[in-house]
């Protein structure tokens, strides 16, 4: 089975980006079951009625961690720019044995050590 990680797209501040999230997730639960695992990785800073719609899709595993909280999106970024990756971040994606990552909104750096998926 694939994982792949998942982060939040959009939310209040962009419709689009968080419905097309919603209806990715949800196609890929129906239509994938036991070949890809979805991966769902969630600041600990988001709003719950924001996050009703996700958490209803079965088959999608969550994951939430301060790493992916608002707050630190431009140090992360910062050191996926410097550095390569945030490394706290791709130790945490290595510990729930992610095989690919859906970058979007995100740049998770070209030292991740684990293939991405760029959305433009």
């Amino acid at each position: 089975m694939v994982r792949i990680a998942f982060t939040i797209i959009g939310g209040r501040a962009w419709a689009g980006g968080y419905n097309y999230l919603i209806n990715l997730l949800t196609v890929l639960a129906k239509l994938s079951s036991g070949r890809v695992q979805p991966v769902l990785f969630l600041g600990t800073d988001l709003d719950q009625e924001l996050l009703q719609p996700l958490l209803a899709i079965d088959g999608v595993e969550v994951i939430y961690s301060d790493l992916f909280n608002d707050s630190r999106h431009a140090w992360s970024l910062f050191q996926s720019l410097i550095f390569g990756s945030d490394l706290a971040i791709k130790r945490l994606l290595m510990k729930y044995c992610i095989d690919v990552v859906f970058e979007n909104a995100r740049f998770f750096g070209f030292g991740l050590g684990i293939p991405v998926i760029a959305w433009i």
